[in-house]
């Protein structure tokens, strides 16, 4: 026979169970938040490496999708700075040693590629570049490269990448079933005003929380069954 929770405990015991029943489960308890997820996918959506990954092309990585199609998926790594000057990329482009910007490496796929995204309050022409949210933008269009750098527009900001991550029909799919993507809706902000090295905490603390239960630091287990 379980034996009673004793009668000073009831209250405690009470609040906690109510607390664990209004916590959100964590994003990667169950099946049918990562079906759901799969559902959210399209241009514009964060990929927020779960903390499980251990791929070492995107572990701890926030990934922009920029394209979604039955075609597969294909997108930019936003936390993977590098120290090579744009202008080393093309050394062909002279206007581009005014942006004084360097690469990030985009994905391991088409190293040799370069993508721009790009945040214009103005919006740019659709033969150009393709429009993600808000003021959000991405193009690999060379004319939409030559178009900016020769003068860049006040209030536009620019990002090249080195390569981009990509997935085959269905795959991106299967990684996030397996919990090894959190979904979440892109952001300006995170893209071109949050530190690199800060993007993926911040991110997997949104997508990814932890019960407040987890985090209580009891001393000694309770004395469950025993009068005082």
């Amino acid at each position: 026979m379980i034996a009673p929770f004793a009668t000073g405990r009831r209250p405690l015991v009470a609040a906690l169970l109510l607390l664990a029943l209004l916590l959100p489960a964590p994003a990667h308890a169950g099946w049918p938040e990562r079906e759901a997820a799969t559902t959210r996918l399209h241009a514009g959506s964060f990929l927020v490496a779960s903390r499980d990954l251990q791929d070492p092309n995107f572990r701890r990585s926030v990934v922009l999708l920029v394209e979604v199609s039955d075609q597969g998926a294909t997108g930019l790594i936003l936390n993977r700075p590098t120290k090579v000057p744009f202008a080393e990329a093309i050394p062909e482009i002279d206007a581009l040693k005014r942006l004084g910007i360097n690469l990030y490496l985009g994905g391991p796929v088409a190293r040799y590629r370069v993508g721009l995204l790009v945040r214009s309050p103005k919006p740019l022409p659709e033969n150009h570049a393709r429009h993600l949210f808000g003021q959000v933008y991405f193009s690999d269009r060379l004319a939409t490269l030559l178009r900016l750098v020769q003068a860049v527009p006040k209030g536009v900001t620019l990002h090249a990448y080195a390569g981009h991550a990509g997935w085959a029909p269905g795959q991106l799919e299967s990684e996030i079933r397996r919990g090894g993507w959190h979904v979440v809706a892109g952001d300006a902000a995170t893209c071109f005003d949050t530190e690199p090295s800060e993007m993926w905490p911040a991110l997997i603390e949104r997508a990814e929380p932890r019960a407040i239960l987890t985090r209580l630091m009891v001393p000694r287990p309770l004395p469950w069954g025993r009068r005082p």
